[in-house]
């Protein structure tokens, strides 16, 4: 197949600008002081509200060493976006809990996503928007059954650790 026919090529093109499209909603929406990365583990957080999140959580999830977490977590106590609570069992261990301002600006986010995405499929009927869920499902699971998708195979462990 011709590079301009390829479909894993053309996913990858609409991967990359759906990100970007995505990153400046979202640069756009919070305060200046608060980047991407630290955006996207508030939304990681608030969707753990219900269980115990550590750093080794965020490292694993995010594929981020520990040193660079580490460092981000540092800043986001110190802006007032989450708090560090020791865990009964082990003092050493410290717990990460979103504040009630992340919480505010996690709502911003997904306002940004879902303004980003409405702009992407924009045009497209709602049959088409199945279509394209369906679609994509298909090579999703076409992928993860023939092990050519290790990425997203080591992802879906890590999620079930």
């Amino acid at each position: 197949m011709k590079q301009g026919n390829s479909i894993g090529f053309e996913l990858c093109i609409v991967a990359n600008m759906l990100k970007r499209s995505v990153d400046a909603e979202i640069q756009a929406n919070l305060p200046e002081d608060i980047s991407v990365l630290q955006s996207h583990v508030i939304g990681f957080l608030s969707h753990r509200q219900k269980e115990d999140t550590f750093q080794r959580d965020i490292e694993a999830s995010f594929s981020l060493r520990r040193s660079t977490v580490s460092e981000v977590l540092s800043l986001m106590e110190k802006k007032g976006l989450i708090r560090r609570e020791a865990v009964e069992h082990d003092a050493r261990l410290k717990k990460i809990i979103p504040t009630p301002h992340a919480l505010r600006l996690h709502k911003t986010v997904i306002e940004s996503i879902d303004s980003a995405e409405r702009m992407a499929l924009s045009g497209l009927t709602e049959e088409d928007i199945h279509s394209l869920h369906r679609v994509l499902e298909t090579i999703k699971y076409n992928l993860h059954q023939t092990n050519n998708c290790i990425e997203c195979s080591e992802r879906k462990e890590g999620m079930t650790q």
